[in-house]
């Protein structure tokens, strides 16, 4: 009577279950970081969106604010703007000056202010002013949030996200993702073709919005590998 296993099925099995793991560890490892990230982001959307409304309570409404800083210098007000109305309300550890996005942008570096919150999560702000009185509703769009979670290398849709701070409604303050194309009352979600194209050429702003739109969660089908 023959106890236990022979070295060949003892290697076979192992093989198998070597196959079996190449096969699951990766996408398990994959399903992981977008969870994380997604949380993250989504911490991250709130966070900012806390800090302006919390300003606001206190100082009125922003979007006054920020055009008197905007008449005054343009795009170059950014910096000076962000550090008194928004950095009392956030938990900034570190903030550089003249720094662009991780992963480059266009415009001259004084227009950008970079920090990073406690969390690690890194920021870079840049006052842009815009109008579309053809809404629907009108509304105002008074800066960018480029989002980066550090990793080996900025990857647009993998650690490096985007949003716009922007108000509707009468100056009604408002921390959303618009499309100024379209009606910005709304995150537009129906379009699913054009979001994944337009991620798929490295557009942080859609791919950000492939994960609002799938209710902070990666969508199975999303073209940036994690």
């Amino acid at each position: 009577k023959r106890f236990g296993f022979t070295l060949p099925e003892v290697l076979i099995t192992l093989g198998i279950i070597g196959v079996v793991a190449a096969l699951t560890i990766p996408n398990f490892i994959e399903n992981y970081n977008k969870r994380a990230t997604a949380v993250r982001l989504k911490k991250t959307y709130n966070t900012l969106a806390t800090a302006i409304q919390a300003s606001e309570a206190e100082n009125g409404p922003l979007i006054d604010i920020a055009m008197d800083y905007w008449n005054k210098n343009t795009y170059y007000s950014g910096p000076e703007f962000i550090e008194k109305y928004l950095f009392p309300y956030l938990e900034v550890v570190e903030v550089k000056r003249n720094t662009r996005p991780p992963g480059g942008n266009s415009g001259y570096p004084t227009q950008f202010i970079n920090f990073t919150l406690k969390d690690g999560t890194n920021i870079t702000y840049n006052m842009a002013y815009y109008f579309w009185p053809w809404s629907s509703r009108a509304y105002k769009q008074m800066g960018h949030f480029w989002i980066y979670f550090p990793d080996k290398k900025p990857v647009i849709g993998k650690n490096r996200f985007y949003f716009t701070f922007s108000y509707k409604d009468k100056g009604l303050g408002s921390f959303t993702l618009t499309d100024y194309q379209k009606d910005a009352n709304d995150i537009l979600c129906d379009d699913t073709a054009d979001m994944y194209n337009q991620c798929a050429q490295e557009s942080a702003y859609y791919c950000t919005r492939m994960v609002i739109c799938n209710n902070w969660e990666f969508p199975k089908e999303y073209p940036i590998k994690f």
